[in-house]
């Protein structure tokens, strides 16, 4: 399986399409996905928790990535042009992960970021209102590149704390 394609879908419970297995990342049938869901509004908790290959994902309508949604997984890009809300730790340490388009994005959760350190945002976060707890720790400082916060309202303890440089 290289593609899987699932654009008629507007809501996913993916343990009822794929059993545990796949949420988990225990599957062995492939090393490399490209997932597609352009009608689904919500990537769920837990949605992609440990996936162990390596995965890009192009959810056009999704507007919110749920708590741990990619935590611990191998995704390396996202394609969600109209993302407003990335809830806690949805890519906790996915490590691999490089691109995300952020635009739109009003709501940045507690450790969303966490140890992402191949993360660069395309966008601005202009529209950022809310910033959370160490959203970036581990990161290098590149991650921010030339942002412009200004509608950031809420900057939680430590939202930049462990950020570092390759110098």
């Amino acid at each position: 399986l290289d593609y899987l394609s699932l654009n008629s879908l507007e809501n996913i419970d993916i343990k009822e399409i794929y059993g545990e297995d796949f949420v988990s990342g225990t599957s062995s049938g492939f090393d490399f996905i490209e997932f597609s869901a352009n009608k689904v509004k919500e990537v769920p908790a837990g949605f992609f928790k440990n996936g162990g290959y390596n995965m890009v994902a192009n959810l056009e309508a999704v507007e919110t990535v749920c708590e741990g949604a990619f935590e611990n997984a191998s995704v390396t890009e996202i394609n969600a042009p109209n993302l407003k809300k990335i809830c806690d730790k949805a890519f906790y340490n996915a490590t691999l992960f490089n691109s995300l388009d952020v635009d739109d994005v009003t709501f940045i959760g507690d450790y969303c970021f966490y140890n992402c350190s191949k993360l660069h945002f395309d966008g601005s976060l202009s529209k950022l209102e809310r910033l959370g707890s160490y959203s970036f720790k581990g990161c290098k400082e590149n991650i921010l590149g030339s942002m412009h916060f200004d509608n950031l309202k809420i900057v939680q303890e430590h939202a930049f704390e462990g950020i570092w440089s390759d110098d």
